[in-house]
């Protein structure tokens, strides 16, 4: 989950007390976005669309840090709820804030291309989710490689965002959370080699990033399914990576989700 960070007012041609009451209301419903994904989306969508107009006009520094902001909570209620209106809505927004030039703090811009690489990465998600229902094993196994053809720009995009993103930030928790992402892009991509490097990379940021652990146990026990471990020493690797995601539960879901945590609960050890 992208965490809004609190920015500092800034001269803007949008009345400053709305812009305050904006980043106040954006702050309590990151708190919400787990218990109430829709509310939150539709609450934030209305405030923004009133304030900033459809597409978003940025005028100040101040304005882009709070539409910053207000995107991490629309996009991670859309990706909740799969919602891809609420994406696309937050894609726009965080479009918006990185072409408007005002970013010209590292940890802001870090944070305005994670939320943006996010968007793509979920709505690729939900793309990817509707190719394959319904299919049977070799029907999915013909539809994958297609998938990743059709989304190939949206993909590299966010490689390329998150990418930017890890290097700009220097709060270990925050690089571990684009890291981990940047391995998820990798492994959409089929790029699996590169995904399992960049999640032992988000851990070396953040050792209690049980996000990247787990999604470096789900891609192990992938390549053992496979057929891939011959000596055994990727079901001790497996074991290894989803002890670390159990034993940092409360982390993930602060930066994944509950949903997430509740697939690594039910993954067991081998």
């Amino acid at each position: 989950m992208a965490r809004p960070a609190r920015s500092m007012m800034q001269t803007s041609l949008m009345d400053e007390h709305d812009l305050s009451q904006i980043e106040s209301l954006t702050m309590f419903l990151s708190d919400k976005v787990d218990e109430d994904p829709e509310k939150a989306a539709g609450i934030i969508t209305a405030i923004v669309g009133q304030a900033f107009g459809e597409p978003p006009v940025l005028t100040s520094f101040t304005e882009a840090a709070v539409l910053t902001n207000a995107g991490s909570v629309l996009i991670n209620s859309g990706a909740r709820t799969g919602n891809g209106k609420d994406l696309a809505t937050g894609e726009m927004w965080m479009q918006a804030v990185v072409d408007s030039g005002f970013l010209n703090d590292e940890e802001r811009e870090s944070a305005a291309l994670y939320n943006l690489a996010n968007s793509r990465l979920a709505l690729t998600d939900i793309a990817y989710s509707e190719a394959l229902a319904g299919k049977d094993y070799e029907e999915r196994i013909r539809a994958v490689p297609k998938h990743r053809i059709s989304d190939k720009d949206r993909l590299r995009r966010a490689r390329v965002e998150l990418t930017r993103a890890a290097a700009l930030t220097a709060h270990p928790r925050q690089k571990g959370m684009r890291l981990c992402n940047l391995a998820n892009a990798l492994d959409h991509s089929g790029r699996w080699v590169e995904a399992y490097d960049a999640y032992v990379r988000a851990l070396d940021a953040d050792r209690e990033n049980g996000a990247a652990a787990g999604n470096a146990a789900v891609l192990i026990e992938r390549a053992i399914a496979n057929g891939w471990d011959f000596d055994g020493h990727l079901c001790s690797l497996y074991d290894h990576y989803l002890r670390l995601a159990k034993a940092n539960r409360a982390v993930t879901v602060a930066v994944a989700g509950e949903r997430a945590a509740a697939k690594y609960d039910a993954m067991e050890m081998l």
